[in-house]
């Protein structure tokens, strides 16, 4: 019996040596590392060239998501990886190395890399030239008032993106920290100003139907319109209009005057601007007049909504 049961293990052990281990991709592959120096990209495929080609839209991606990763805690961060990505996509790579290859169950498996001072070499002229010219202008707003300060901010606000990117470009090597806090530091300030301005709004009766053009246009800029509040830049902007109406041939034609006044906390004039609205009707005078809302609409938003107000 013991004899039986020694050969028996022995049989079961011989069997389990000899067995064929099972394929897996190499380490390489399935999970490649990220250091100092290199950036890489795997892919497989068919053919070599086809894994090259995969491999190079995935070295694109990580390149992008890595360059992007510092300002990850941003609320703009999904803005900056498109900028990034768009960045990327467009960057030649002729530098590009094959690291590693291999023949995987029919398919090729590539492992590709990038030096990343290569990628700072070509990045840098553009990223310092934006980044430069993008701190001047912020740095020019210096000694204006707070809704000064974030009307032009916003505006500067429409390219940060690009320029974030860009700065997290010349930071691929962690030796641009300077730029990047900058940039933190100014967003940090727009969302502060942001929160420290309120606008509430009032209107006549005959201006009510304006009224919700403008509700819109600050509800977008993520500004609050609290009746009661106790922010720093509490405004009130009154809207009022006088409208004409009259024939015009077989169309009922209502001009509007539109009237837009904008107070602080103390009651003080702060803005005045006034725009006319004509438009004609066949229906009636207050299909007309929601015309003259419509258009209001496409001004506001050809303009700006501080710059339609008179603030600018």
């Amino acid at each position: 019996m013991y004899k039986l049961i020694t050969l028996s293990i022995i049989i079961t052990l011989f069997t389990a040596c000899s067995a064929p281990k099972p394929l897996v991709k190499p380490s390489w592959f399935t999970n490649p590392s990220q250091d100092s120096e290199y950036i890489y990209g795997v892919g497989e495929a068919k053919t070599f060239q086809e894994a090259q080609d995969i491999a190079t839209i995935s070295l694109r991606e990580n390149l992008s998501l890595h360059v992007t990763s510092v300002f990850d805690d941003n609320d703009n961060y999904v803005e900056i990886l498109k900028k990034s990505s768009e960045i990327s996509n467009k960057l030649s790579l002729k530098q590009i190395e094959t690291m590693k290859t291999k023949e995987f169950k029919g398919n090729f498996l590539v492992l590709i890399g990038i030096e990343k001072i290569k990628v700072l070499n070509k990045i840098s002229p553009i990223s310092t030239s934006k980044f430069n010219r993008f701190k001047l202008q912020s740095e020019m707003l210096a000694g204006k008032d707070d809704i000064q300060r974030f009307i032009a901010l916003e505006e500067l606000m429409a390219s940060y993106s690009e320029v974030a990117s860009l700065v997290g470009y010349r930071n691929i090597l962690n030796n641009n920290k300077v730029e990047v806090q900058y940039l933190r530091n100014m967003y940090n300030n727009y969302t502060s100003l942001q929160n420290s301005i309120n606008i509430y709004v009032l209107t006549d009766v005959g201006s009510r139907i304006f009224s919700p053009v403008i509700v819109k246009y600050i509800d977008e800029k993520n500004i609050s319109m609290d009746k009661n509040t106790n922010v720093e830049n509490s405004l009130r902007l009154l809207i009022t209009s006088t409208s004409k109406e009259e024939q015009d041939y077989s169309f009922n034609k209502t001009s509007s005057l539109v009237k837009f006044t904008l107070f602080d906390k103390s009651k003080n004039i702060l803005a005045f601007k006034q725009h006319t609205f004509i438009a004609r009707s066949r229906k009636d005078y207050e299909d007309a007049k929601k015309q003259n809302a419509i258009n209001m609409s496409y001004k506001v938003k050809k303009l700006g909504l501080f710059n339609f107000i008179g603030i600018k």
